[in-house]
């Protein structure tokens, strides 16, 4: 189970997109992180494994407040056989030794929100005082690339920058990042007409992603690998989605529980608050508060239907206004993305591609080792 920690609002960048709303000069509590972290060793069936996420604003402005939560997470983890994960979200502003020697120390896996190159990621990612952020944001990556052995760029990009997502993503391939997530801005408006222009798109970024591995570069971009994962899989199972808050659950400064972080940024729409770990007792299941509408009959008839994440009821949320309902854009980005892991799968598989072939089986590997084909 993954349980993410939104503990701050706070930032010292004013990005044009961001999941946290308004910002606020406030902090979680250490009472109420204990709490929550209380409440995850509670509730976490036997053997799981249990996954702390770091969130925010920008967690790394209360870095003392984070070493007192893992310090409280690895005294409950000697009493207990749970194993723990750590996971931390960073704009990569205020990184320092002592950060990276702390993440480092604890076995952190950790995400850096970065867009791609300057005149990119600058469009939209800006200091508070109207300045880009790349600079300093990519200098500290690439400082402590070197050092970190588990870690993945994050790239948000919206209708003003998916012209230059090939562009961006051979810019991290160029720099030797490999692990890199692409992802929709899920809160601006899209044009509805834009199905070729994804498929253009990415269809030019799984000919980026084949020429990497034709040269012998590894690489791990979710847009691909995960659709590859499933044609291997022959499609989504129940136990790959989220759980809508019951296998994933987001708390915010002040202790209320929402299915995702990506909702914990609506503290004004109570109606996706499960409640709050002052009453633990009380929290609710998310059938409580999202109720389904029925399936969508459009999707069901879709022979892309196995394939696509349109169960993701944030996503449908923010992008249609409807939980069960798929947007137009998340139609297209969703077909357009099937479409190019299967040119990657087609081609790298038939040319034998030994370091494509490993790639999956490592996979196929932990999958296994995890009981998963048993």
């Amino acid at each position: 189970m993954k349980f993410t920690l939104c503990i701050t609002k706070d930032c010292n960048l004013t990005c044009s997109y961001c999941y946290s709303g308004a910002k606020a000069n406030e902090a979680m509590s250490f009472d109420t992180a204990k709490k929550i972290v209380d409440y995850a060793f509670k509730i976490i069936p036997e053997g799981e494994k249990l996954e702390f996420n770091f969130f925010g604003g920008e967690p790394l402005l209360y870095f003392d407040l984070i070493k007192q939560i893992v310090s409280y997470i690895r005294n409950k983890e000697k009493d207990s056989n749970t194993k723990t994960l750590l996971n931390i979200t960073t704009n990569g502003t205020v990184f320092s030794k002592e950060i990276i020697e702390y993440l480092l120390a604890e076995k952190f896996h950790i995400a850096f929100s970065i867009d791609g190159p300057k005149h990119i990621h600058d469009k939209n990612r800006k200091f508070t005082e109207g300045k880009g952020s790349f600079d300093s944001a990519f200098e500290n990556l690439m400082g402590a690339k070197d050092s970190l052995n588990d870690f993945q760029v994050n790239a948000v990009y919206g209708p003003d920058t998916l012209s230059g997502l090939p562009e961006t993503f051979k810019f991290f391939i160029d720099n030797d990042i490999s692990s890199i997530h692409l992802n929709p801005n899920v809160c601006t408006k899209w044009d509805d007409d834009i199905f070729e222009v994804f498929k253009d798109v990415y269809s030019e970024i799984a000919d980026i992603y084949i020429d990497s591995y034709r040269k012998g570069n590894e690489i791990a971009l979710n847009l691909i690998d995960n659709k590859v994962i499933l044609f291997l899989k022959k499609g989504y199972e129940e136990t790959d989605k989220c759980g809508k808050g019951e296998l994933e659950r987001a708390f915010t400064a002040s202790g209320d529980v929402y299915h995702c972080e990506r909702l914990s940024g609506n503290e004004n729409n109570k109606k996706f608050c499960l409640g709050n770990i002052d009453k633990p007792d009380n929290i609710m299941s998310p059938c409580h508060i999202v109720k389904s509408e029925g399936p969508n009959l459009k999707c069901l008839e879709c022979k892309f239907n196995k394939y696509c994440m349109n169960w993701c009821q944030c996503t449908n949320f923010y992008t249609s206004g409807h939980p069960n309902k798929v947007s137009e854009m998340m139609c297209a980005c969703e077909q357009a993305a099937i479409m190019a892991a299967k040119k990657v799968y087609l081609t790298l598989y038939e040319e034998n591609n030994e370091l494509f072939v490993d790639h999956y089986m490592q996979y196929l590997k932990n999958a296994y080792n995890c009981g998963l084909f048993n």
